[in-house]
């Protein structure tokens, strides 16, 4: 795909320096009381009974079909479940039809969200709050102040650098932000959304779950690194019976995969693809993006379980009647910058 330099910027940013941007998460907060927790935990794929304070879980959204409504966090506070979840209609309808009676009024210390993510986001944050954020745990959560006002600080990354967000009321935005763009450590001033193309791609290079990939038909319906987001431990929730059925019933499993060809320019979000070896239709593309950071055209691909290895380099996916070899991967597809990055 071509790159606007705006999104080249911020892809560079993320990945080589931090970026400040708003985050496009929907927001709820469910009551925490018997009541709730016990219809939330009927919805979600991880037993709400155990979960810590102030950590991040991921849980699936599952209908009574093993359906992936959508991939939602959940930060269990005193009074609340903040769940952070994808921001489309049929989410939101979803949960409230699910919900309606225990989700709690607006609350204007949650009413905004921002992102901070790059090896050196630690960085601008410890300048900015005057405290040591390296201290902060992955998936933890921590209550700061600056200037008289509250902020919610989650350690949570879609790019798998180091990464943050950042609930808090309208009038702390205002002084947070012109702290932030104050900073001679934000590179990129201008705070704004960052668009779903961007995340795509910094979240495939790491296997971050993202919602493009729903389970396809007759496709393992857990895969090897989404597994944690299940616990089949847990008595009951919607779908279980479903997953317990077909988890070792399945005909494709998620592939990442390079192409050997120099293809910048191809951009597919389909399944119309076919994946071959010898001839034989395998499995077919479920997406393809570009890795600036690689400076490769990668993707995911849904392979027949006989043949859904990594490192092989004899398959071929059609495109416009042309045959284009690939070679599949592990993942996640780069190692990060932050991986590297001492703290101090």
């Amino acid at each position: 795909m071509k790159f606007t330099q705006e999104q080249l910027d911020k892809y560079n940013a993320i990945r080589e320096d931090s970026l400040v941007f708003k985050c496009s998460d929907g927001l709820c907060l469910v009551k925490n009381s018997d009541e709730a927790v016990e219809k939330f935990n009927e919805l979600v794929s991880i037993d709400l009974d155990l979960l810590e304070y102030n950590k991040i879980s991921y849980a699936y959204l599952l209908n009574d079909q093993a359906k992936v409504i959508d991939v939602i966090k959940i930060v269990l506070l005193e009074e609340y479940f903040v769940v952070l979840h994808s921001d489309n209609d049929v989410v939101r309808a979803w949960l409230k039809d699910n919900l309606e009676e225990f989700l709690a009024e607006e609350n204007n210390l949650y009413s905004e969200l921002l992102g901070v993510e790059g090896p050196y986001a630690w960085r601008l944050l410890k300048e900015v709050f005057g405290y040591e954020i390296t201290g902060l745990q992955y998936l933890r959560v921590i209550s700061l102040d600056l200037e008289e006002h509250s902020f919610t600080v989650l350690r949570e990354s879609i790019s798998g650098e180091y990464g943050y967000k950042i609930l808090m009321s309208k009038d702390a935005y205002g002084v947070l932000a012109q702290k932030l763009e104050e900073s001679e450590e934000l590179k990129i001033k201008s705070i704004e959304n960052l668009d779903k193309t961007l995340q795509n791609i910094l979240g495939a290079e790491v296997r971050i779950p993202l919602m493009d990939s729903f389970f396809k038909e007759n496709s393992c319906p857990v895969e090897n690194e989404t597994r944690w987001l299940i616990d089949f431990n847990k008595e009951s929730f919607n779908g279980k019976a479903k997953l317990e059925a077909k988890i070792d019933d399945f005909e494709y499993r998620l592939v990442p995969f390079v192409f050997q060809d120099d293809l910048k320019d191809l951009t597919m979000e389909t399944d119309s693809f076919p994946v071959q070896y010898s001839n034989e239709n395998i499995g077919f593309v479920s997406a393809v993006y570009y890795s600036p950071k690689l400076s490769k055209q990668f993707g995911y691909a849904y392979i027949k379980k006989e043949y859904a290895y990594t490192n092989v380099d004899a398959f071929e996916v059609e495109v416009n009647s042309m045959a284009h070899k690939i070679t599949t991967e592990n993942s996640p597809l780069l190692i990060t910058e932050s991986s590297n990055v001492t703290v101090s």
